[in-house]
């Protein structure tokens, strides 16, 4: 159908991301919410594919696939 792939590409959320920390109460860690890691990540998650697909940034694409994996640090 589509042939081997061209790009092999990785995201990685960091619990540091302004979205993020802004959301935390005083004395919080972004370890402590999960939860709102786990929704600013698929945000801007969405927004990655949003790009690639309609915006074609990294031009025409005529297949796609991904795999989300969560691993959770502690620090």
């Amino acid at each position: 159908c589509c042939g081997m792939p061209h790009l092999f590409i990785t995201f990685t959320a960091n619990p540091y991301w302004p979205e993020i920390t802004r959301e935390l109460f005083p004395g919080q860690s972004p370890n402590d919410r999960g939860d709102v890691i786990a929704r600013v990540f698929y945000i801007k998650l969405k927004e990655l594919l949003k790009d690639l697909k309609k915006n074609d940034v990294l031009g025409k694409i005529i297949g796609i696939t991904w795999v989300t994996e969560y691993q959770k640090r502690t620090m």
